[in-house]
């Protein structure tokens, strides 16, 4: 637990390893003191662990695992590492090992050796750009770890989620597509070498700042405790699990890593978590992805739902077979960035928006009429204020992101990027209406934008449902 690795003492600051500590011992990039910050079931900053890793500030963790962010002294770099901890049946000691309930060490040994089963695998498909690079597992502190590449960028649930916030719709069916077809292609690899993910979900794909999709976090341990003797509890995500893993003694296969991965594309184009598959046996129902975002096809809705079939037999027989059916509703290019951050809208429908116009002007007659009969405005001073009150209502967005008769008709304004329309945009955009109106520009282009929103660099979306 010290660093007796190094001659001097070691000066990067223990927390994100972006710089060195100052004199004052706080570290000018993140404001790290040296208090330790991490929980107390995983290692403190600063611990090295293998004789060459010392690992940072705790990344993430599960149900069987913490990630930290390291700093590999070997190679001078940042890193990030995995330990096998699973929280149910194993305790942190004072010394920094990992005691673990006598009733689960077989379980616990066993999962020791899927790791490094996995780790190996994975050395092997290094140049696949897919698949995150990693070291050897080794063994310290009574548990295994797994070193491996520090990935910069965020989950595909956290981007997700994002693009929902900034656009209020769901993502582009193409890029979704795209994005499944880059997983696809290392579920592929990993297949081919004979390991099973076992645990495909948004949370364990990265989307990366070069725009490389990458697959982490392979279930190999968890599964070890679903098929050990004892009753360790969940080992599986709901939702994205296929049914023989809800069943200790279900048989994995790759049409279980199919099953997970429809499930994510099916998450991907709905922000729904699919209903569970032992709820479906029950009689629960898979709700049709176009009855929650009509611009899924048909028959890509068939695709998943046939990738979700509850019996494995009645799935793709292979990833191979699946990505050949996913093949006509993507491109066959690799992602950009730019794809990644401005997907393609569909237009908010041109009914819609007249209706949200009349609205927004009827709700500024109706509070001209309320300020005359109130004699808060003189009769005269009627045209400035009806004028006024209208340009408050295009305004609104400022803080809601939809003028009020959009909020009324389920319609959102936004910027080309998908983010707020900037302050002195939304203030010239009822005056650039108003010269649209004079000079009777009334068509939209291909992109359905009228020629106020090309002017500000706007346009006008349809708010996703509610899940």
């Amino acid at each position: 637990m010290s660093h007796a690795l190094y001659s001097r003492p070691f000066r990067r600051c223990e927390f994100c390893f972006r710089a060195e500590r100052s004199p004052d011992g706080i570290c000018s990039r993140c404001g790290y003191d040296g208090v330790p910050q991490n929980d107390v079931t995983a290692l403190p900053e600063g611990t090295v662990v293998g004789g060459r890793y010392v690992l940072g500030h705790e990344e993430g963790r599960g149900g069987f695992s913490i990630c930290y962010r390291a700093w590999d002294d070997q190679k001078a770099d940042v890193i990030a590492i995995k330990e096998l901890f699973p929280f149910e049946v194993a305790r942190r000691l004072n010394d920094g090992s990992v005691w673990v309930d006598p009733e689960y060490r077989d379980d616990f040994d066993t999962a020791v050796q899927s790791l490094r089963h996995e780790g190996e695998v994975l050395r092997q498909l290094g140049s696949d750009p897919g698949i995150v690079r990693v070291g050897d597992v080794f063994q310290d502190n009574d548990t295994a770890y797994l070193p491996m590449e520090f990935l910069r960028g965020q989950s595909y649930q956290t981007y997700l989620d994002d693009m929902c916030d900034r656009t209020g719709t769901f993502i582009d069916v193409k890029v979704a597509v795209n994005i499944a077809l880059a997983v696809l292609g290392a579920l592929d690899a990993v297949h081919a070498r004979g390991l099973l993910h076992l645990d495909v979900k948004p949370a364990n794909i990265r989307v990366l700042d070069d725009a490389r999709i990458v697959l982490l976090d392979f279930g190999s341990a968890r599964d070890a405790f679903r098929q050990g003797s004892a009753n360790y509890g969940r080992t599986f995500t709901p939702g994205y699990a296929a049914l023989e893993q809800h069943d200790a003694s279900g048989h994995v296969t790759e049409a279980t890593d199919i099953y997970a991965f429809a499930a994510t594309l099916y998450y991907s184009l709905s922000l729904t978590v699919p209903t569970r598959a032992d709820d479906r046996e029950k009689g629960a129902v898979l709700a049709r992805l176009p009855t929650v975002n009509p611009d899924v096809p048909e028959a890509l809705d068939r695709v998943i739902q046939k990738a979700m079939a509850l019996a494995p037999a009645d799935r793709y027989p292979s990833v191979a077979v699946l990505k050949k059916a996913l093949e006509p509703f993507g491109s066959p290019r690799g992602l950009t960035m730019r794809q990644l951050t401005s997907p393609v809208r569909t237009p908010a429908p041109v009914p819609l928006r007249v209706a949200a116009a009349l609205l927004d002007l009827s709700i500024s007659i109706l509070l001209v009429a309320a300020l005359v009969q109130g004699r808060l405005i003189p009769p005269d001073g009627i045209p400035i204020a009806g004028i006024l009150l209208w340009w408050a209502t295009q305004s609104v967005p400022l803080v809601a992101k939809a003028t009020p008769g959009m909020l009324m008709v389920g319609l959102r304004l936004m910027d080309q990027c998908g983010g707020s329309v900037r302050p002195w945009a939304l203030l010239v955009r009822p005056f650039t209406l108003i010269v649209a109106v004079i000079a009777f520009r009334f068509l939209p282009d291909a992109d359905g934008r009228f020629m106020h929103d090309r002017i500000v660099g706007s346009r006008v979306i349809v708010n996703i449902r509610s899940p």
